[in-house]
């Protein structure tokens, strides 16, 4: 049988919106440690830790001992990282029982504070919502240092089910029978104090989009029936048929009432009223309902324009794209033009690192000019007119700088001197162009492969064809071993 834990809000109220009042909202929990106190702000988790270490220190002499084994330790694993001035602080504060946990930052640095809280010797952890996604981390209480989040173009409440996965850290099974939450409320924000209910929690909301690799690689099953029947079954269309039917049964029970007797005068106005709202609320679902089947049609019929795929399966284009994960188009238009073996090895490094990247409100990073990233902008504009849209050819220069200069050797503290962005930042954008240049690598010696087929050889492909993947297969896993290296490297 499950065991059942009780959550209790609790509302610390402030009259003071400024961060100092992070002292007295700790003070409040009670001493329900370890203590999760979310904040939407990478910079103010870090302001708070050391806020907070000004004032207290949790540990006793022997956990530190042990703090100090587990840093060394770490530091023995990755050499160096403890080196620059921000990590210093966060080693400073990991002693007091300490952290701050964002996405910002590196790796090792935040798998080294799931360790230590892991074990006990991290009492208050700063954090972002990231650290209540995925893994499971239970506390003892949370607490929210405001409710509300930026999130990309406006303030807004957090909704239901983010407060609730959240709070839900709050109870550590075997341990706490109740789990504490508590809700720091400004009083020029009373709203804040609108507490949310179970009950009210947003339906899950299906981000399913057809992309050129489904539909790539769907068009390799050739039975029409089997992607109908894939299709039918996304969330998206799913959630709409049983809308649907929901709908209509409801106008069903109406219109029957109608008919009936049951309903006279103003209550039949109002059902004849409702009855058309229905029927336009059907419409729209049945729209909803076809968006799959919609992308799926558009999209091949852009792909077979571009000469991916024809009646008889998948052409050279087709194969190498139905290799890739995102961005299919554009990264396949980049090899076979040339683009990531006629340049230098650092302008296709420098390349790769803005595939699929959005930029800030901001620039964060040095501009960067090469000749052949123009040559990347213009091949853009060609797919965006030849009818790709444009969420299929995203491309942005903003990254290539780092990605250049990590590839010609610099440092990562140098690699930091160019740009805003902090260090999780850095490495996530490498570790991705990373993960793309292995994609390419497996395309090119799958299609390498298929050259040789005799279906390819009746497809008008030529040795060349096979002479030119192995430079690009080379070029590429070149790159990637530059790139993969020191602070860079995946995490084991």
């Amino acid at each position: 049988m499950s065991e059942q834990r009780a959550v209790r809000p609790r509302v610390i109220r402030a009259d003071d919106p400024d961060p100092g009042t992070v002292l007295e909202a700790i003070a409040s929990s009670g001493g329900h440690f370890p203590l999760l106190y979310f904040v939407f702000s990478r910079r103010q988790t870090e302001e708070m830790a050391e806020q907070v270490a000004g004032e207290w220190d949790f540990l006793l002499p022997e956990e530190k001992r042990r703090v100090a084994a587990e840093v060394r330790e770490a530091r023995q694993t990755y050499p160096g990282l403890l080196g620059l001035p921000g990590r210093r602080t966060l080693l400073r504060l990991l002693v007091q029982g300490i952290a701050y946990h964002h996405a910002g930052l590196a790796p090792q640095l935040k798998l080294l504070v799931e360790r230590l809280y892991c074990q006990g010797l991290v009492r208050v952890v700063f954090c972002t919502e990231t650290f209540a996604a995925g893994v499971n981390y239970p506390a003892a209480s949370a607490v929210f240092h405001t409710c509300r989040k930026w999130d990309g173009r406006d303030f807004r409440m957090l909704r239901a089910r983010e407060f609730f996965q959240m709070a839900g850290r709050a109870g550590r099974r075997g341990f706490d029978p109740v789990g504490w939450v508590y809700v720091r409320v400004p009083s020029d924000r009373p709203e804040e104090a609108g507490f949310y209910r179970e009950q009210a929690v947003e339906p899950v909301e299906s981000t399913f989009t057809v992309s050129p690799a489904t539909v790539l690689n769907m068009w390799q099953w050739g039975d029409q029936s089997l992607v109908e029947r894939f299709l039918d079954k996304s969330l998206l269309t799913f959630r709409a048929t049983r809308q649907i039917e929901a709908t209509r049964r409801e106008m069903a029970a109406l219109k029957s009432q109608l008919e009936g007797g049951v309903l006279k005068g103003k209550k039949a106005r109002a059902a004849q009223h409702r009855i058309r709202h229905l029927g336009r609320r059907v419409e729209e679902l049945a729209r909803l309902a076809q968006g799959p089947r919609r992308q799926f049609a558009a999209l091949l019929d852009v792909l077979g324009k571009l000469g991916y795929l024809g009646s008889e399966g998948l052409h050279p284009r087709g194969m190498f794209a139905a290799r890739l994960r995102y961005q299919e188009i554009l990264v396949t238009e980049m090899a076979f033009r040339g683009l990531l073996v006629k340049p230098p090895a650092a302008d296709v490094a420098a390349i790769l690192a803005g595939v699929d990247y959005e930029p800030g409100r901001y620039p964060a990073v040095e501009p960067l000019h090469l000749r052949s990233m123009a040559g990347v902008r213009r091949l853009q504009e060609t797919l965006v007119r030849r009818g790709v849209p444009p969420e299929f050819c995203r491309w942005h220069p903003e990254p290539c700088l780092l990605a250049y200069r990590w590839y010609q050797g610099c440092s990562f503290a140098d690699l930091l001197g160019l740009t805003t962005l902090q260090e999780g930042d850095i490495i996530s954008i490498l570790r991705r162009e990373i993960d793309l240049l292995r994609q390419l690598e497996e395309a090119a010696a799958s299609l390498c492969l298929s050259y040789h087929s005799i279906a390819a050889r009746e497809a008008g492909e030529t040795s060349a064809g096979v002479a030119a993947l192995e430079r690009l297969r080379e070029r590429v896993s070149h790159i990637r071993a530059r790139l993969d290296r020191d602070e860079v490297q995946a995490v084991v």
